[in-house]
């Protein structure tokens, strides 16, 4: 019997090709089944996530990102996490923040908080692995959406679904001039916000 039970789906981008080499290097020996996925920007990552998370696979799913770099031992404590907790609809981990040149890292410790993660996409933003079947039901929802897609999907399992935060080191998220939602993502926000004021 396989123990990977994570489909991992990396969007490849606009990202330099020597990020994209040392994040699929970071992910060596992570229990993944791992799909490298070029992106027609044509569409948004909520339309490219509604379809692959829509797919038949892996109990558990996670959207990696190219210009990231992965510790690939937190893959299989998040997915031991889920098991050992079947109503969680995802689990998640810290990470650290670094530079261009992936230096410089800084930690970032974030238990989980439901005021701070309505208020912030941030929060629930390093490395998330989803319960497949929870998140199903909210997936058209994000079809339209880019940067903050997993913002939007994130929310909406949380209502009602539990949260495991694993206080380990998962991801190392990568700060650079070219990020997207440096770029764009304010008409999502608001969106996100009036939703977030319609069910108060």
């Amino acid at each position: 019997m396989s123990d990977i039970r994570i489909d991992a789906y990396m969007l490849t981008l606009d990202e330099p090709p020597q990020w994209r080499q040392a994040a699929l290097e970071s992910l060596r020996g992570a229990k993944i089944n791992l799909h490298v996925i070029p992106t027609d920007r044509a569409t948004t990552i909520g339309a490219d996530m509604a379809h692959y998370f829509g797919q038949a696979g892996c109990p558990y799913a996670v959207i990696l990102d190219p210009d990231n770099l992965y510790e690939p031992a937190a893959f299989t404590q998040l997915a031991d996490a889920l098991d050992q907790n079947a109503v969680a609809g995802l689990a998640y981990t810290d990470e650290t923040v670094m530079d261009a040149l992936a230096e410089n890292r800084t930690v970032r410790n974030l238990a989980y908080s439901r005021y701070a993660h309505a208020h912030s996409p941030s929060l629930v933003h390093s490395l998330v692995v989803y319960r497949r079947s929870a998140a199903k039901e909210f997936l058209e929802s994000i079809a339209n959406m880019h940067v903050y897609a997993e913002w939007m999907l994130t929310l909406r399992i949380t209502r009602s679904s539990p949260v495991v935060h694993l206080p380990i080191i998962g991801r190392h998220w990568r700060q650079h001039a070219r990020q997207a939602h440096l770029r764009s993502g304010q008409a999502e926000i608001d969106a996100i916000r009036r939703e977030l004021r319609a069910r108060v």
